[in-house]
Parts: structure tokens; C-alpha cells; sequence
């Protein structure tokens, strides 16, 4: 049942959302006792010549906690983001000594203190800000700085954040921390009776196993909290009445 929740919200103490099918039929209501989110984030991204591709081919990439050891010992470029501009290029030091970090901006964001962190890491700060990303003809990222100087690596990260898609449980009085994402307890709960989020819509760590691990404590905590009547076997539920 491909399809989009266009809404959410509370009436009588359960959950309505207005659900429109993907394949363009007419849209619904589906009410339910526990609602349980998983809707992801959205990274923030600049254009890059053959985006699909590049991402396809593993030139470009978007996650180093996933894939860092598979760029053990290449030349990678990182592009500084607001909220950690360094953070994202010391990280891909520990798998490359061949490290660039590229500005964004036209005015500089680093500080003196992040600036030697980069030098005593070897981190190479190019301080011409970056003007756009194209694919050489065997797909590797070229970045071009304003200055008119063009750098060849093997793999690019642009790193400049992410904000978590929280919004129907926002427009619930769910609390939201930095990026947007909520807030969970070790249940998975939010701070809405009946509503939990897991995987990287909450706080943390932005991996598939994680987001597993609280799909399991979310599952079972909804299962133990529901009517007892609703988590019988139909043909035991009919039986009982």
C-alpha cells in the first residue's frame, strides 16, 4: 500500500492521518491506536554534475560511519557544513592521509583553534571557496574552487547536514532537538502518548542497525500497550466475544 501520510493528528484520543495512495487513487483516512514513525531525514545537498550516477559508482557518498573503510587510502574531498565544519574531514583522516576540505561560503567559518586542528591532523583547507562539483570520464569528482583552480579526487562527501522529516510528529507536540530530529526515550516513545519514532528521524547514530534495534523495542513496547483484544488472533478475538 504505497502511499503518503499528507497528515496527522489526534481526535478522541486516536490517531487519523490522511493517507493519498501513490498510484494517484482517492485518499483516505486511517485511524489507529499507536502510530510508530520512520521517516528518515532529508541531507542537504549541492548540485554535483551526474548526481545519480556519481552516487550509483560510490564517487560521491553521503555516509563515512557507513562507508569509510571503503576509502581507505584515497584522496577524498569534504565540504565544511555550519554545524561542524571540521568535524566531518578529522573523521576521514582516520581512513586517509590524503584529506581536503573544501569552504562553502565566501567568508572563511573556521576559527584559529579549528584551523590547527586541520593542520596538525594533516588535513589539506582549501580556502578558495567551492563553486561546483563535475564527473572526470571515469567518474571521479572534480571540484572547482572560485579562484579557478580545479582539484581531482577520488571520492567527494559533501557534508553539510541534515534535517530530520518530523514534522507530523512536530504538529503533535512531539520535542524535536538539533536537525529537527525527536527526542525518544529508551522505548522509542515520544513525548506524545501512542506516538514513537526509530532509526534516523530520532537522536543518533544515522545506521540501519540502529534503526533495527529500536524498530524491535518500538514493536514489542506497541504490542504490550494495546487492548488485549487487539493483540489476540482474529479467530481468538471472535471466539472471546
Amino acid at each position: 500500500m504505497a502511499g503518503e501520510i499528507l497528515d496527522l493528528r489526534l481526535e478522541d484520543g486516536v490517531f487519523v492521518g490522511d493517507y493519498a495512495p501513490a498510484d494517484g487513487g482517492a485518499s483516505c483516512q486511517i485511524r489507529a491506536h499507536t502510530v510508530l514513525l520512520a521517516t528518515g531525514v532529508a541531507d542537504a545537498g549541492m548540485p554535483v554534475e551526474r548526481w545519480d550516477e556519481a552516487v550509483r559508482c560510490g564517487a560521491v557518498r553521503l555516509c563515512p560511519v557507513c562507508d569509510g573503510w571503503d576509502v581507505i587510502d584515497k584522496r577524498i574531498g569534504v565540504v565544511t557544513s555550519d554545524a561542524n565544519p571540521v568535524g566531518h574531514a578529522l573523521f576521514m583522516r582516520t581512513f586517509s592521509a590524503d584529506v581536503l576540505l573544501f569552504e562553502r561560503g565566501p567568508v572563511s567559518t573556521l576559527n584559529q583553534e579549528e584551523r590547527q586542528r586541520l593542520a596538525a591532523a594533516g588535513v589539506t583547507l582549501v580556502e578558495s571557496p567551492l563553486a561546483g562539483v563535475t564527473m572526470s570520464e571515469d567518474m571521479k569528482p572534480v571540484l572547482h574552487t572560485r579562484d579557478g583552480t580545479d582539484y581531482l579526487c577520488d571520492v567527494f562527501y559533501p557534508m553539510l547536514g541534515e534535517n530530520a522529516r518530523s514534522d507530523l510528529a512536530s504538529g503533535l507536540g512531539a520535542e524535536t532537538v538539533e536537525c529537527r530530529k525527536l527526542l525518544v526515550d529508551e522505548h522509542c516513545r515520544t513525548q506524545v502518548p501512542g506516538l514513537f519514532a526509530v532509526g534516523d528521524v530520532t537522536r543518533g547514530l544515522n545506521q540501519i542497525a540502529v534503526a533495527t534495534g529500536q524498530a524491535a523495542l518500538a514493536a514489542t513496547t506497541i504490542h504490550n500497550m494495546l487492548p488485549w483484544r487487539l493483540r489476540q488472533p482474529a479467530a481468538q478475538a471472535a471466539n472471546a466475544s
